[in-house]
This record gives structure tokens, C-alpha cells and sequence, in this order.
């Protein structure tokens, strides 16, 4: 039987959520799907492809135009959907005019309160955040981050506990049921913890020994410290590297799938890019990163195969400081805030033919390049703070394997390709299924240039 301090505390939940219920009913908030009582939409949230309803909703609920005459403004196509879950407001972006025009305010620059989670890719990660040297797959520095973002992967998504549309039930004892979330959360955040302490402590014990690989994040972010380092200062050091280095490693991993797939399905694409290396760096060194402005068609493939499948669909969540007005529409305080990526890089009105691959959309142009680039890796102080590392490092890859590689179908017995049928992933991350394709040397003088890169990594 509950006591009465757990009685008076969901009799408690239930008042705040009517009241907010009424409060928010009577508001005028942005269109969305019609809220019940208590529950808003809660049974009516996508629980797979989330991007794609929420696209889907874009046609339903409108996208406000001005009326000059009255002030007002009335509804076209949905740039922004409004829902509620539990009383926790959760506002969806479908337009990067309307997701410029909020994000980039510092009222939407918190991280959301979510109490589950905190927040040979990582080989390059890791070296240039901590300069540690990955050299198997089971270095303890890798598997500790691919845990970490194996918790962020199961419990980033917005809304999925439903603590975070009623945060009072973190304080409910963990005998009763329902409150399984509480232990998991600990041991959860034990992991994350640890991801990003264990590699930044050792990385400066190596600095301070002067064994450590440089340069590196970690050691010239120390460097530049001249002071002794505040317990504050430092552990901003060591979650910008753990951030840095657990969000690039998925993202980086799929764009590096989808290029090779990418390649597998488009030999003329390929071959285009191939010829413009040739002709730029030639056949005796491999590129380099100070080749970008000079290879616009590698670029471009690039950005056509990120703006095809982009690696976070509904990009990062953003959460308002503060109530807001927008064109008339009050947002409310503590709103989830989803950037629709994937909408946005699909959207017919911007891109011709979205659903094609077609790097010739850009015309070699930085300018069109960026409409890509400038949505992808997010919006405000919460984007992407590795992007140059980011795009150095997925052109670095795919460069280097285009001027030594010829990437191809594979083949059946009578010598017809056998073109892979891909499906990709739900969740915060979207990866392809598994495929199989034929990768060989272009040539042997530059396979020997592949090899001597190889062995020029340090041990």
C-alpha cells in the first residue's frame, strides 16, 4: 500500500499536469496534431522512422504566412509542429528558415533535462583529442566510448522515459514499480562517466611525462592554460573532448559506409571524382587536406551523399530557456526543441529531385555545398562544434580510397553485378543494413602509396 507522502506525490503530478493541460489549451501554440487531456500526444509519437512522420505531419499542420493587412498569420505548410507529452512541450522543425530563426537564439541553446541520459572511426578520433594511438579493436579507450554512446543511442532519444515528461518521478522510492529507469540511469551514467574521464586523465599524466602523442585536444587546450586548472575549467575540457570524440565516431562511421555504398551504386560518379583527383594531385602522393578547395567535384559527392542519408536524421535536441513568442505562437518555457534534418535535406522546394543521387545538383559551388553543410551539422551554440574535423576527416577517407580504390558490385556466377538492396536504421543514428561490394587497388604504384601512408602511423 503506498504511503502518504507517494500518494500526495502522484495526487501532485496529476493537479500540475491538469492545470498545465488547461493552461497550455487555452495558449495559442503553434499547429500540431489535436492533444488529449493529461496524455497531450503521447500515444500518438512515432516510435520507429520518427523523421518520416514527422515529415508527414509537415503537409497536416501549417506553416504560418503573414497576413499584412491583419497582423496575423494563418497556415500554408507545416515549418513548425507543436505537441505535447505528459505536459513536456516538444516542438518539431521542418524548415531551415524557421530553425535558423530560433536555434541561433541563446533562449534555445540548453541541452533538455533528461534525467536517463548526459550525455577504425575512433582511431583517428582519439588520436586527435587525447593523443592516444588506438591499436586493436579492443583498446580499452574505444570500447569504453562505444559503450558510452550505446547509453546516449538507448536514451537520447526525447520523450522515450517517462521521467522526462514527469520529471517528480525521480524522486519516487526505487522499490516501486514503474521506477526501474532510476538504477538503470546510475549505472548508465557510471559509463558515461568514465568514457569521458578515464582517456582525458591518462591523456594529461602522458602530457605531464611527455610520452603523450602530439598534437592533441586535450594537450594544447592545457598548454594554453598558463594558471592552475579549476576543477570548473577542466571538467569543461574533458566533456568537449568526450563530446567530441563519442559524437564524431558514429557519425563518422556512417558516412563512411554510405560513401563506399554510395560508390557501389554510382561507377559514373565515381569514376568523375577519380578523374578529378588525377588531374589535381596526380599519381605520386596521395591528397591531402589542403587539397579541399582544389577537388569542388569530391566535395560535392560528399555533401549529396550527407544530404541523402543524413547520419542523425532529427539532429541534436535543443531545449528553451524561457517562454517565447514567434510569429504570433507562444512557446512555452522548458519546450524540446527537434531540428527535422532529414526534412530539410529532402525538401523538393530546396533540392530538385530529392530523393535522387545527383552531386551535380551543386555545380561545384561553395554556395550550394553550404546548403547542405549548414543544416547538417546543426543549428546555434548547440551545432556541431568538430564540424572542420569532421569534414577534413570523411574527405581525408574518401579522397584517399577513390585515388587507390576502384569500390564495385559484387558479382554472381554468370558476371552480373549484384547491386545491394539497403535499408537503414531507426533511432537517434541512421546506419545502412549490411552490404558487400569488391574493393581492389587501382593500380600497384598506388597501393604502395596506401601501403607507405600505413606504416607512417605512429605505434
Amino acid at each position: 500500500m503506498l504511503d502518504g507522502k507517494i500518494a500526495l506525490t502522484i495526487a501532485a503530478s496529476l493537479v500540475w499536469l491538469t492545470v498545465y493541460t488547461w493552461k497550455s489549451q487555452r495558449a495559442r501554440r503553434p499547429p500540431g496534431p489535436r492533444r488529449l487531456p493529461i496524455v497531450g500526444n503521447a500515444f500518438q509519437m512515432p516510435q520507429n522512422y520518427e523523421w518520416l512522420t514527422l515529415s508527414r505531419w509537415e503537409q497536416e499542420y501549417g506553416r504560418y504566412t503573414q497576413n499584412s493587412r491583419k497582423g496575423t498569420y494563418s497556415p500554408h505548410q507545416g515549418d513548425l509542429v507543436y505537441l505535447e507529452a505528459f505536459g513536456q512541450p516538444l516542438l518539431l522543425l521542418n524548415s531551415f528558415k524557421v530553425a535558423k530563426d530560433l536555434l541561433e537564439k541563446a533562449i534555445y541553446s540548453d541541452r533538455p533535462h533528461l534525467e536517463m541520459a548526459r550525455l577504425k572511426a575512433g582511431t583517428i578520433l582519439i588520436r586527435v583529442a587525447y593523443g592516444h594511438y588506438v591499436s586493436s579493436d579492443d583498446d580499452p579507450f574505444l570500447t569504453l566510448i562505444r559503450a558510452s554512446m550505446s547509453v546516449f543511442t538507448r536514451s537520447a532519444a526525447a520523450g522515450v522515459w517517462l521521467v522526462d515528461s514527469i520529471p517528480l518521478l525521480k524522486y519516487f522510492p526505487r522499490w516501486l514499480p514503474g521506477t526501474g529507469f532510476l538504477a538503470k540511469a546510475k549505472a548508465w551514467k557510471d559509463i558515461v562517466n568514465k568514457a569521458v574521464w578515464a582517456p582525458y586523465t591518462r591523456s594529461k599524466h602522458c602530457m605531464e611525462s611527455g610520452s603523450v602523442l602530439l598534437p592533441n585536444t586535450c594537450a594544447t587546450a592545457l598548454a594554453a592554460i598558463s594558471e592552475r586548472l579549476s576543477p570548473d575549467v577542466e571538467e569543461q575540457l574533458a566533456w568537449a573532448a568526450g563530446t567530441m570524440t563519442a559524437g564524431g565516431l558514429e557519425t563518422l562511421i556512417i558516412g563512411m559506409l554510405n560513401f563506399i555504398l554510395a560508390m557501389t551504386l554510382n561507377p559514373a560518379v565515381q569514376a568523375k571524382a577519380q578523374a578529378e583527383i588525377d588531374a589535381v594531385v596526380g599519381p605520386d602522393r596521395l591528397p591531402l587536406i589542403s587539397d579541399q578547395p582544389s577537388l569542388p567535384y569530391v566535395r560535392s559527392v560528399l555533401a549529396e551523399i550527407i544530404r541523402l542519408n543524413p547520419p542523425i536524421p532529427l539532429g541534436v535536441v535543443h531545449a528553451l530557456r524561457q517562454d517565447h513568442i514567434y510569429k504570433g505562437m507562444h512557446i512555452p518555457k522548458g519546450s524540446i526543441v527537434l531540428p527535422n534534418i532529414w526534412h530539410m535535406l529532402h525538401d523538393p522546394g530546396v533540392f530538385t529531385n530529392p530523393m535522387a543521387f545527383d552531386p551535380d545538383r551543386y555545380r561545384n559551388l561553395d554556395a550550394e555545398i553550404e546548403k547542405v553543410t549548414s543544416v547538417v551539422f546543426g543549428f546555434g551554440r548547440r551545432s556541431c562544434p568538430g564540424r572542420s574535423l569532421a569534414e577534413s576527416t570523411l574527405f581525408a577517407v574518401a579522397s584517399t580510397v577513390l585515388a587507390t580504390c576502384e569500390i564495385a558490385p559484387k558479382v554472381d556466377e554468370r558476371g552480373n553485378d549484384i547491386l545491394p538492396n539497403v535499408t537503414y536504421s531507426s533511432g537517434i543514428f541512421r546506419f545502412p543494413s549490411r552490404f558487400e561490394c569488391n574493393i581492389k587497388s587501382r593500380t600497384e604504384h598506388a597501393q604502395e602509396l596506401l601501403l607507405h601512408s600505413v606504416h607512417e602511423v605512429p605505434s
